[in-house]
């Protein structure tokens, strides 16, 4: 197979002097930079000595659960370069992004300085998240050399085993995505396959999901990474990769009802143009309805956010029940509301100007007055011509309630239609 530029077998590392590729085998020797010609020695790729595991395989699951618990994104090793959060922001918009990359750059080579002359765990993750979020600038713009070459200086340069698998982790991500499975498989070799540190755990189970997917090994896909969130100890990716990974290996034993819960999940998260980019960029079994599965949710979510508005207004400023039951929940009741409409029904004035079929409608309130037993009732009313409102204020006497006024309004006019007199309950 011919060399591609995530090869193994190749040793790609930026040049000290200008920063461009410089590429030689993974036995480094001397080269020179193609660029400005700088003469290089490039040392030999070194490979780890790991220790065995004095931990049974529950423990370490648990221990991993306990730290998915208490992670903190600010605090973890993916969290953008300290400092540089406001160039971090200029990144995204075309005007300002040369500038942005500037401070990432001059940043990585003071750090770079400063990793050779005294290295310190604080200069080591400033080193590592630079070279993270360096790839990830790289690869937005197509420049795959110039990922390898961020990505395997750290490697290089980092001391912690932790921070040098994660870089391995990443390099075979890089190579799986641009379609390099042998190179993806050969980087995931260095890897230690069962880490302590969550941050670590959930790189290499990632990465492997998707050699998985390559090779469609659907059910392996499973075991890394559960068919729903929880089932394993994961941390959440900002860019979507484990639910689309998740959703690709239950698509592909089946289980179509957990993959559209990954995929409905993002879609809570994100857009359905970035779950349709998403899904396509990562090609599998769930490709087919992700679009189509987020659309759907995000209509849903919709349509019951539209009933839930209706349904709070409904409550706040209209009863949904029957005039009886209004007028119960009200302070009022049947005997007294019906004895309203009959008046209003036999007043002429009212017939006159809302027609026949004179009802109550949707719409009433009331309130209790400031003096005294006192209820005042807004009630809505219609016929077959009109509809208007109806204000009537009633005040407790014994077991009765005396109506002291009433009038409707229909189209600015005022008319009243009922005389001051008890009604008995």
């Amino acid at each position: 197979m011919d060399e591609t530029v995530f090869s193994y077998n190749l040793k790609v590392v930026e040049c000290s002097t200008c920063g461009a590729p410089v590429v030689t085998k993974a036995a480094g020797g001397r080269v020179s930079c193609s660029s400005c010609g700088a003469p290089l020695i490039v040392a030999e790729r070194f490979r780890e000595r790991r220790q065995a595991m004095r931990v049974e395989e529950q423990g370490r699951i648990a221990g991993l659960h306990a730290q998915v618990e208490s992670y903190h994104y600010q605090r973890s090793i993916f969290r953008k370069p300290e400092g540089l959060e406001s160039f971090t922001e200029m990144l995204n918009d075309p005007a300002t992004r040369s500038a942005g990359f500037e401070a990432y750059r001059q940043s990585w080579e003071k750090t770079r300085r400063r990793l050779s002359e005294n290295d310190t765990p604080e200069t080591e993750t400033h080193f590592c998240r630079l070279a993270l979020s360096m790839a990830d600038i790289f690869s937005t713009s197509g420049q795959n050399d110039r990922v390898r070459a961020v990505l395997e200086t750290a490697l290089d340069l980092l001391r912690e085993p932790d921070y040098r698998d994660i870089i391995r982790c990443r390099l075979a991500r890089f190579a799986l995505l641009s379609g390099d499975a042998v190179a993806g498989a050969a980087w995931l070799q260095d890897v230690d396959p069962t880490p302590l540190r969550i941050e670590v755990d959930t790189e290499y189970r990632l990465s492997l999901s998707l050699l998985h997917l390559s090779g469609q090994n659907y059910s392996s896909m499973v075991e890394l990474l559960g068919s729903r969130g929880g089932d394993v100890p994961l941390i959440p990716q900002i860019d979507g990769l484990d639910l689309c990974l998740r959703s690709h290996g239950c698509a592909g034993v089946g289980d179509i009802k957990n993959a559209k819960r990954s995929i409905l999940m993002s879609a809570n998260q994100h857009d359905v143009a970035w779950v349709e980019w998403r899904w396509q960029s990562i090609p599998g079994p769930a490709t087919s309805f992700a679009g189509r599965t987020a659309s759907r949710a995000k209509k849903l979510a919709s349509l019951a956010f539209s009933v839930a508005a209706f349904l709070l207004v409904t409550v706040i400023f209209v009863p949904v029940c029957t005039p009886s039951c209004y007028f119960v929940s009200c302070g009022s009741d049947v005997s007294q509301a019906e004895a309203v409409l009959v008046r209003l029904r036999q007043c002429p004035a009212a017939r006159e100007a809302l027609g026949k079929n004179i009802t109550w409608a949707v719409g009433s309130s009331c309130g209790h007055g400031q003096c005294g037993p006192r209820f005042t009732y807004v009630m809505s009313v219609k016929g077959d011509k009109a509809r208007g409102k109806v204000r009537y204020n009633a005040k407790q006497h014994g077991k009765s309630k005396i109506i002291t006024m009433a009038y409707m309004m229909v189209d600015g006019k005022r008319v009243d239609f009922v005389p001051c007199r008890p009604i008995k309950k």
